[in-house]
């Protein structure tokens, strides 16, 4: 997803082609966040285009539109936030007091991969 010689459209929110995914039918946590907050029209819509597995990028285009209408790639972005924050609290006590500048170089390693393109 999102290599080297892939087509398909770029979604920078995510760093990948999230075009693939749409093309494969994946049922992403946007889609999912998506499918929770949509009119019955809408949900018809974008779940059509999901089991199209296809590769016009005006379909794919129009997903991605109705997925970032909904807010679900900002939740989902806010919800993987929250993992990673939750992840470091739990894991934090147990890091060594003295790497404290390696600690904090990898936490910020953590956070990008969530925030990058944002």
């Amino acid at each position: 997803m999102g290599g080297p010689g892939e087509s398909g459209p770029r979604h920078g929110v995510f760093g990948k082609s999230f075009g693939n995914d749409i093309t494969e039918g994946k049922i992403s946590l946007p889609v999912i966040f998506a499918l929770q907050r949509l009119s019955e029209k809408e949900k018809n819509h974008l779940t059509k285009i999901l089991s199209l597995h296809t590769k016009k990028k005006k379909l794919i285009n129009d997903a991605m539109k109705i997925i970032k209408k909904s807010g679900a790639v900002k939740d989902s972005l806010k919800y993987a936030e929250n993992l990673i924050d939750k992840a470091w609290q739990d894991i934090e006590p147990y890091l060594p007091r003295d790497r404290e500048k390696e600690v904090e170089d990898f936490k910020a390693i953590t956070y990008s991969l969530v925030k990058r393109n944002k």
